[in-house]
């Protein structure tokens, strides 16, 4: 890894993630999430379920400032990490520290495989001698299962991959910077099975040192995934709970109305 000192890596340390009556609008008056107040656990996967439109991926793009790409779009509320408000951050620094993987697959185009790998520190403007960089980029694409597959190809464009590569390789571009968390929105649904299984035993072993919040459409994979799970309905966190316990025995009505319908 860089010794340079530019990039701090925490890995043993377990980051608090919390959010205090957070509300997106996109217009006055119409909110996409509303006085959501949760603190996620680290260390551990979170799934974010609900129906389309409750509000699942406005919530992970505001945890990481995405929002604030649109300026039509307004937050209020509080999301601190490590107890210090994000807004008060540079909005690099936040996306550095809180990583974001898309529903689609997005690897930069311009760029070959190991130039997209190392693109957050090219960014960040982080200086990396030729051996950190081989290091980064080899040990990233180790961690999604990507090396064996791509290490004599590594100067071809990245749109040269199939789509469930494309998916890991944007999951090690996110890793590569090391940060302590991992948003994914939905990152398997444009993808097969057996690279579903991939990102899945991925998200598995990633968790020991990263937390992990991913929204999922899939209530097999939720429940399969997951160690706690989150219930939006209409912009509103429903319920919260450990996903052994919210798959089985929800305490709420609208959390059990909605898993009993997705399940039939």
């Amino acid at each position: 890894m860089p010794g340079n000192g530019k990039l701090h890596y925490l890995m043993n340390k377990k980051h608090l993630l919390e959010l205090k009556n957070v509300s997106v609008s996109f217009s006055p008056g119409i909110y996409a999430i509303k006085n959501v107040s949760v603190s996620i656990k680290p260390c551990a996967i979170t799934s974010v379920i609900g129906a389309s439109g409750a509000g699942k991926s406005t919530l992970l793009r505001s945890i990481n400032r995405m929002h604030e790409l649109y300026p039509n779009i307004k937050l209020s509320g509080e999301i601190s990490l490590d107890g210090k408000n994000i807004m008060e951050m540079k909005p690099i620094e936040v996306r550095r520290r809180i990583g974001m993987v898309f529903q689609m697959p997005n690897p930069f185009p311009a760029m070959n495989i190991y130039q997209n790998v190392l693109s957050g520190y090219k960014l960040n403007k982080i200086y990396l001698s030729k051996a950190e960089k081989d290091e980064i980029v080899e040990k990233s694409l180790q961690d999604v299962a990507l090396w064996d597959e791509v290490k004599n190809s590594l100067n071809k464009s990245a749109l040269s991959l199939t789509v469930g590569q494309q998916q890991r390789l944007c999951i090690a571009r996110t890793l590569a910077l090391q940060p302590e968390f991992l948003l994914m929105d939905d990152p398997t649904s444009s993808i097969d099975p057996i690279c579903t299984n991939r990102i899945e035993e991925l998200m598995y072993r990633l968790k020991d040192n990263h937390t992990i919040i991913v929204v999922a459409h899939n209530l097999s994979q939720a429940s399969r995934i997951s160690d706690y799970a989150m219930y939006l309905e209409k912009g509103e966190l429903v319920e919260y709970d450990i996903s052994n316990v919210m798959f089985v025995a929800p305490k709420d009505k609208r959390t059990e109305r909605y898993i009993t319908e997705q399940i039939e």
